[in-house]
């Protein structure tokens, strides 16, 4: 029972963290065609949304895997658990980049200085783009890990 409840979290818990970056990149490509001035409220509010989900998902995430893993009792040396937890390390960091990019082009500073704000946004968009084949290959991981 506590194997099923834990990897219930632990899915919801990765979704959140996908979901929630995928959300805030799809409403900066909406946002885009707004002046900066108007775009940068818009997106300080998809970053406290972003903040809200994903950290709780960059926490919960790896304790519930650890846990599943003791249950379980799967050998921790194994391919597909390094290579999942290279996989969630690499796309914590990337999701990290991502939102100081995004707080960065909301500062005030930035946000009336359009070359700043535009390389701001497009490195988010750029990050999102190098998440993807990471995620694509936890999913790979998870579909053929051992049972």
């Amino acid at each position: 029972m506590a194997y099923v409840i834990l990897k219930i979290i632990h899915i919801v818990s990765a979704g959140l963290l996908l979901g929630s970056t995928v959300m805030s990149v799809v409403m900066a490509f909406a946002y885009r065609s707004l002046p900066n001035t108007e775009q940068a409220p818009l997106i300080r509010a998809l970053l406290g949304f972003q903040l809200a989900f994903g950290l709780q998902a960059l926490l919960v995430t790896p304790i519930s895997a650890m846990a599943i893993i003791q249950i379980q009792r799967y050998n921790p040396t194994e391919f597909w658990v390094i290579g999942s937890a290279l996989g969630f390390l690499v796309m914590s960091i990337l999701w990290i980049a991502m939102v100081m990019q995004g707080y960065r082009c909301t500062l005030p500073t930035d946000a009336d200085n359009y070359t700043s704000f535009s390389v701001a946004t497009r490195t988010q968009r750029g990050l999102l783009l190098v998440n993807l084949p990471v995620f694509a290959f936890l999913i790979y991981l998870m579909s053929n890990r051992p049972q």
